[in-house]
C-alpha cells in the first residue's frame, strides 16, 4: 500500500503549521518556556563575563531573531509525534538543523528533509550596515561639537533611538524631552543609538537637530580604531567553538554554533560593542554619572549599555525603564537570575503598573521591579470623546511576519463579506508598503489606512481586531473598544492570564474562519462603550514624586 505523504514545512510560523502539529508545538512551547531558559543559564555560566555571549544571536532568547527554541520545540515535537501510515517529509532553514534532526531523531520516522533556499545577500547586508554606521559616525564628527560635560555635577544618561520617522522630537521619549527642556536641567543627556534608515538626509537632519539639544552623540567619544577593532572581532574572532550541553538528551551544538557565527544580527552587536567602548570612555574622563536609563528591552545593545555603567559606574544608580507594557510573546523582556549574575540588566526594572511586576519576574523571582510613571501615555488619563464611527479597525504591531498574517486574516474575511470595512492602522516602525501592496483592489472600498494618533483612533473604534506585542491591546480595552485578539503565538494566551480584564472584552479568535464568523456576528450589532477603571491599574499617572525617577 502507498503511504501518503505527510509534509511539514518547519520554516513557516508555527500558526501555519499542520493542525496537529501545530496543536503539540504551541502545547510544548508553553510547556518548555522555563525550562529553556535554565538550560540556556547553564551553558552561559561559562561565559558569564564574556560580552560577546551576551550580544549573540543564542542568548538573545528574542524569538524575532533566535530560533534555537522554536528548534528546539520542533526537535520535541519530532521525538513526540506519531505518523501513521504516512511518509513525513521536512523542510528545514540549515544544513546545520538537518543534521540535527537526523543526528537526535530516528530516522525511520522521516523519509526526507530538504533545506529552504535563500536569496544570500550577506556580503551586500554586511556592507550596508557598515557604510549607514560609518555615515552617522562621520556626520556627527564633522557636524556637531562634543558637548563639554566634565564640569557638571551627578550627570544622568537617557538611552533613546532615532530611526526614519522625521520630527524635531525624540521618538522614544517626546513628553520627557519636554518636562527636562522645562526644567532647564543641565545635567540631564539623551544618548541615542541610530537604526539604519535609508534616507540618509534624514539621519543628517535629526543629527544637525539634536545637536542644538541635550543630546550626547556616542561617536564624538570612539575613534575609528574603536570601530575597526569592534568590526574585526565581530566578522572574525571565534570564541564558542565547542559542544554544549544537551537538552533534555537532545544535542542541540550544531544549530548552537550556526547562530553564533550568524551575521544576522550584526548590526546591533556594533552598537554593542561601542556601547560598552562609549561607557569606558566616559569612565575614563573621570565624569560625574549618577544615573543612567535604559530602554529595556534586553536587546544586546541594552545589554552592552547595563554591563558598561554596572562596570564602570557601579555607585551609579542603574535604571530600566519598561514603558511597554507586558508582552509575554517576547520572553527576551523578562531577565533571568543569570542575567543579573552577569550584570548585563539594569539593577532594577520600572514598570507602569503593579500587574507587571510578577510576570516580569517569571524568571528571576528577586528581580528588583518598582512602578513608576506612563511618561509617554499621559492622554489616556485625559477625557475622552467616545463615539462610534469605526466598527472595526486593525491595528498592526511593527513585526513584519506578524503583521502579514494579521493582513492575511483580516483580508481573508472582507473577501468572504463584501459588506465589511475595516480601518487599517499601521504601526509606526514599519512602514506599511513593505508589507503589503496599498495599491491593491481590497485598499479601494473595503480597506482604509488611518495614520491619526492611537488616542483618536481608540476613541471612535467599536471592535479593534490585533494580536501580538503591541500596546494598542490593552489601549484598546481602556477606550471601552471590544478586541478581536487573533491566536497566533502560543504565549498570546499569557496576557490573559496575568492582566485583570473581563472575558466579555474581549474575543480569542482561532483561524481566519473565526475571524470572518465573529465579524459577520457582530456586524449588525453597536458596541455600546462602557466606561472601566483600566487606565487606573494598568497605567500610572505622573507625579512630582514619580518623575524624579528620570532626573
Amino acid at each position: 500500500m502507498n503511504k501518503k505523504i505527510f509534509y511539514w514545512d518547519t520554516t513557516l510560523d508555527p500558526i501555519d503549521y499542520p493542525n496537529k502539529i501545530r496543536k503539540k508545538f504551541f502545547y510544548l512551547s508553553l510547556k518548555n518556556r522555563k525550562r529553556f531558559v535554565n538550560w540556556l543559564g547553564k551553558i552561559s555560566y561559562k561565559y558569564h563575563n564574556q560580552l560577546s555571549w551576551w550580544i549573540k544571536l543564542p542568548s538573545s532568547r528574542d524569538p524575532n531573531k533566535s530560533n534555537l527554541f522554536k528548534n528546539i520545540i520542533i526537535l520535541k515535537v519530532l521525538h513526540d509525534i506519531k505518523i501513521k501510515n504516512e511518509k513525513l517529509f521536512l523542510k528545514v532553514d540549515t544544513k546545520e538543523f538537518k543534521n540535527t534532526i537526523y543526528r537526535n531523531i530516528n530516522k525511520k520516522k522521516i523519509e526526507k528533509i530538504e533545506i529552504k533556499q535563500k536569496n544570500y545577500k550577506g556580503s551586500f547586508f554586511l556592507i550596508k550596515n557598515i557604510i549607514y554606521f560609518l555615515f552617522t559616525y562621520s556626520v556627527v564628527n564633522f557636524f556637531t561639537k562634543k558637548k563639554d560635560i566634565s564640569t557638571l555635577d551627578k550627570v544622568t544618561l537617557i538611552d533613546t533611538f532615532v530611526d526614519h520617522r522625521k520630527g524635531n522630537d525624540d521618538v522614544i521619549y517626546p513628553n520627557l524631552q519636554k518636562f527636562i527642556m522645562k526644567k532647564h536641567s543641565k545635567n540631564i543627556f539623551f544618548v541615542p543609538t541610530f537604526i539604519i534608515n535609508r534616507n540618509l538626509l534624514n539621519t543628517f537632519q535629526r543629527i544637525r537637530v539634536f545637536s542644538k539639544k541635550n543630546y550626547l552623540f556616542k561617536e564624538n567619544y570612539l575613534s575609528l580604531s574603536d570601530i575597526t577593532n569592534s568590526l574585526f572581532e565581530i566578522l572574525f574572532k571565534k570564541n564558542f567553538d565547542e559542544n554544549f550541553k544537551k537538552y533534555d538528551r537532545i544535542d542541540c551544538s550544531s544549530i548552537l554554533k550556526q547562530e553564533l557565527n550568524s551575521k544576522k544580527d550584526f548590526y546591533s552587536e556594533l552598537v554593542s560593542k561601542l556601547n560598552f567602548l562609549f561607557i569606558k570612555k566616559l569612565k575614563k574622563e573621570n565624569l560625574n554619572i549618577k544615573k543612567s536609563i535604559n530602554r529595556f528591552e534586553n536587546q544586546s545593545v541594552d545589554r552592552a549599555w547595563n554591563l558598561g555603567f554596572r562596570t564602570f559606574f557601579p555607585k551609579a544608580e542603574i535604571l530600566g525603564y519598561q514603558g511597554n507594557l507586558y508582552y509575554p510573546q517576547q520572553p527576551h523582556q523578562t531577565p533571568t537570575f543569570y542575567e543579573e549574575k552577569a550584570k548585563v540588566i539594569p539593577n532594577k526594572i520600572i514598570v507602569t503598573s503593579k500587574y507587571f511586576k510578577k510576570p516580569r519576574q517569571e524568571f528571576y523571582k528577586n528581580l528588583k521591579v518598582i512602578v513608576g510613571p506612563s511618561i509617554e501615555k499621559q492622554d489616556i488619563f485625559k477625557k475622552t470623546k467616545i463615539n462610534h464611527h469605526y466598527k472595526y479597525v486593525l491595528a498592526l504591531s511593527g513585526i513584519y511576519s506578524l503583521d502579514k498574517k494579521l493582513l492575511e486574516w483580516t483580508i481573508y474575511a472582507l473577501k468572504k463579506n463584501k459588506k465589511l470595512k475595516v480601518i487599517l492602522k499601521p504601526h509606526p516602525i514599519l512602514p506599511i508598503d513593505k508589507i503589503i501592496d496599498i495599491k491593491s483592489d481590497i485598499f479601494k472600498g473595503q480597506l482604509k489606512i488611518s495614520n491619526e494618533n492611537i488616542k483618536n483612533i481608540l476613541e471612535k473604534t467599536q471592535i479593534l481586531i490585533s494580536s501580538g506585542p503591541t500596546g494598542i491591546l490593552l489601549e484598546s480595552l481602556v477606550y471601552g473598544c471590544k478586541l478581536f485578539y487573533l491566536f497566533i503565538d502560543p504565549s498570546d494566551i499569557l496576557l490573559l492570564k496575568n492582566i485583570p480584564i473581563s472575558k466579555s472584552m474581549y474575543e480569542l479568535i482561532n483561524g481566519e474562519k473565526e475571524l470572518l464568523n465573529k465579524m459577520n456576528k457582530f456586524h449588525s450589532k453597536k458596541i455600546r462603550k462602557k466606561s472601566n477603571n483600566l487606565k487606573e491599574l494598568l497605567y500610572t499617572r505622573t507625579n512630582t514624586k514619580n518623575v524624579q525617577l528620570f532626573v
